[in-house]
């Protein structure tokens, strides 16, 4: 059968290309295969048109650099075979027509970041691109972005800048043994600086856990040069790293954190650069108070100056039961711990007058052929066990099942009455029992919540104390009012990985993570203090653990084979600190309350959130950069320094006491607003007022430190400290 030439050249391309695009393309036909769809479509559509288009042309080298300079064309590079060049598109046709041209392409498609998702969920590219009413673009330049984790790969692009040469300003391994490079005073770990970095002189360092630190740097910090635009929040800024030892326990690891906290501030200072700190690392046992040592460590740390501020991770046991709040009364009440190895410990924290009137005592009930209570130690009083080691003994007539010691201790306020329960078998649950007047809580994941007895078969259950959902975050420096902590929700629930293949999960994009751990405090504060994009974000990968990802789990490694999925408050937490370090960079004077209550004030809330903040789910709400840096700034940032539109009078001022607001003739006609806040950003008191009704009554607000805001038209114009006195 006879085919027309045309139709031949139609069939040929099955592209969808109409038969008048072909007939009226003057490029030769066998030509058609060196272009993309979208190039030959440019063509057909604007073939007379001189507008330049960017193109990646494959070939001799030389013979594309000759031509395409001799039709107008500019060359900006050349890697291997492939020429980048911009061309007129009237001039396309006669290059693709040289014999020495393999492929030419160009794309239609809109380039996105690919952490859009976390970018966009939390506000952030706006801020990158210095939409109105910004003046600027912010990206964290000359902020200190420190990373206290697991380490870093600084052999990954993201944090090298465009010639090359590290973003990373020092290192502060504590895994390597102390040598000439231990950082003093500290003496102990290994110190590299970037100069040592780019001489390959610090290759004994590395990311140590699964490429946890790597992950966390990369969405505080990451710049997105290595492949596809995987940006983070702060992608100017500047690193400094401390590598954690893991496998330290209890008080020397939180010790180790307040000295990496000191350590990367006096970095800042020398640098002369303001710092934010991330810590996606935490313990969940502890007084959860933050009246610790060492939160009172890192909170004179941050207030020791302005321009300084740490945050971290809330904690992923939001789904675990750990906690239990034992309301003591008359009756014995119980919780179950289940025996594993080793020994039981139990640490009951309560404020004084909390504990001084309950008894407790530790018993031991067998779960097999059926439940029965077996015997327990002696009761005892905390006041009668302070500052030394006691020891006791259950027995089930002759036989011994455990030995009990016990300590108490005052501190402050506060008593911690420990247990370690020494079983001689591993058949036993151990009960701890209270009976009294008061309360204590307890944080362990040995508690038993799940496959309890009915009534009818173990009657004792009826009195059992089950494990919450609540109070379960991590403890010390995270439940300090200085420190921010932060919950996280769903970033994405789907995403392409590294071999093309869409990944998804059974999640709701926005929603709260189950993980995310919840609050209060012990002392019934607010906390986390704000929630950001957790599961799933895309982020750095520890490059040296790629060939085991592309073997085992090529479905966790993204799109370009450099980043990987991760997910939790270890990703949220780095979210926050980056913007804190665009909201730096706009104000570097900003004090930590100053930072925290601009990012508390200013939050994003919808559907998930609800309106009944804060709350101990999701703090103040979804922060929300672009709102932080353009409506909620601090105190001390210029648009406010120098603001003399709300004079409060007097300041400071006693309890119940009447105040007055001074205000500037510019604010006449306009909707004015006054509200009071804490320094965690609760609003406590909010009243519309005018140069006729300037005052307030400071009924039910007790002494302390405020933010008094003024709001004109809807729009922050003043924002002060008020202090009340008693």
């Amino acid at each position: 059968m006879h085919i027309p030439g045309k139709l031949k050249i139609c069939l040929v391309f099955a592209l969808g290309l109409a038969f008048s695009f072909l007939h009226s393309q003057p490029l030769l036909a066998q030509n058609f295969y060196k272009m993309n769809y979208s190039l030959a479509k440019k063509i057909t559509q604007n073939e007379r048109s001189s507008t330049p288009v960017s193109l990646f042309v494959k070939g001799n080298v030389e013979e594309i650099i000759s031509k395409s300079e001799s039709l107008n064309g500019t060359v900006k590079y050349s890697a291997g075979d492939i020429v980048a060049i911009t061309i007129p598109l009237n001039k396309v046709s006669s290059l693709a027509n040289n014999k020495d041209v393999l492929r030419m392409e160009d794309s239609e498609m809109k380039l996105e970041l690919m952490n859009d998702r976390m970018l966009a969920n939390n506000n952030v590219t706006p801020v990158h691109l210095g939409i109105t009413p910004l003046t600027s673009a912010y990206k964290g330049k000359d902020i200190v972005m420190g990373v206290i984790d697991t380490g870093i790969d600084y052999t990954h692009p993201d944090f090298k800048d465009f010639n090359g040469k590290s973003r990373i300003k020092y290192i502060w391994d504590h895994n390597l043994p102390p040598g000439t490079n231990s950082p003093f005073p500290y003496n102990y770990g290994e110190e590299f600086t970037d100069s040592m970095i780019d001489n390959n002189l610090a290759s004994d360092h590395y990311d140590r856990i699964n490429g946890h630190g790597t992950h966390v740097a990369g969405i505080a910090a990451g710049n997105g040069i290595a492949v596809n635009n995987y940006t983070g929040v702060a992608p100017e800024a500047d690193l400094v790293i401390v590598s954690l030892d893991f496998n330290l326990g209890g008080s020397p690891w939180l010790t180790s954190v307040a000295d990496a906290v000191s350590y990367i501030f006096e970095k800042a200072d020398a640098l002369g650069k303001p710092c934010v700190i991330n810590i996606s690392a935490g313990t969940y046992f502890g007084s959860h108070d933050g009246k610790d040592l060492q939160a009172q460590v890192i909170d004179n740390l941050i207030t020791q100056q302005n321009g300084r501020s740490v945050v971290c991770a809330a904690g992923n046991a939001g789904n675990i039961p750990i906690h239990t709040r034992n309301n003591v009364n008359s009756d014995t009440t119980f919780t179950w711990f289940d025996f594993t190895s080793g020994s039981i410990v139990i640490d009951m924290w309560a404020d004084t007058t909390d504990l001084n009137q309950v008894e407790f005592a530790i018993g031991a009930d067998n779960t097999s052929p059926a439940f029965s209570y077996r015997g327990r130690t002696d009761f005892r009083n905390v006041q009668n066990q302070l500052g030394f080691v006691d020891a006791d003994t259950i027995f089930n007539g002759s036989n011994r099942i455990a030995v009990v010691q016990y300590f108490g201790q005052l501190v402050d306020d506060r008593y911690v009455m420990s247990c370690n329960i020494i079983p001689d078998s591993t058949t036993y649950l151990f009960r701890l029992m209270a009976t009294g007047s008061g309360m204590f809580d307890v944080w362990s994941f040995e508690m038993v919540s799940s496959n309890l007895p009915s009534p009818t078969d173990f009657p004792d259950i009826l009195n059992y104390v089950t494990p919450d959902l609540e109070q379960n975050m991590v403890s010390s420096f995270a439940c300090s009012d200085e420190v921010i902590t932060v919950a996280q929700y769903i970033n994405r629930n789907w995403y392409t990985d590294v071999n093309g293949n869409i990944q998804t999960f059974p999640t709701v994009e926005g929603a709260i993570a189950d993980a995310s751990s919840k609050g209060p405090t012990r002392d019934g504060r607010i906390k986390p203090d704000i929630a950001a994009t957790g599961d799933a974000t895309l982020s750095c990968a520890d490059l040296s653990s790629i060939p085991w990802f592309l073997a085992n789990q090529p479905f966790k490694l993204a799109a370009g084979g450099k980043h990987i999925r991760d997910g939790g408050t270890s990703s949220s937490s780095p979210v926050v600190a980056g913007i804190i370090a665009l909201l730096m960079e706009q104000n570097p004077s900003a004090d930590n309350q100053d930072i925290k209550n601009a990012l508390l004030s200013c939050v994003k809330t919808d559907a998930f959130t609800g309106t009944s903040l804060p709350n101990n789910t999701w703090g103040h709400g979804k922060v929300d950069a672009f709102q932080v840096l353009s409506n909620c700034t601090p105190v001390g940032i210029e648009e406010h320094s120098n603001s003399n539109q709300l004079i409060v009078v007097p300041n400071p001022v006693s309890t119940n006491q009447e105040i007055s607001f001074v205000l500037s003739k510019e604010l006449i006609g306009k909707k004015l607003l006054i509200d009071i806040r804490s320094l965690s950003g609760q609003k406590l008191h909010e009243q519309a007022v005018s140069h006729d009704l300037n005052k307030i009554q400071l009924s039910n607000i007790s002494a302390g430190v405020y933010f008094i805001r003024l709001f004109a038209d809807d729009t922050l114009v003043s924002s002060s400290k008020l202090v009340v006195i008693d």
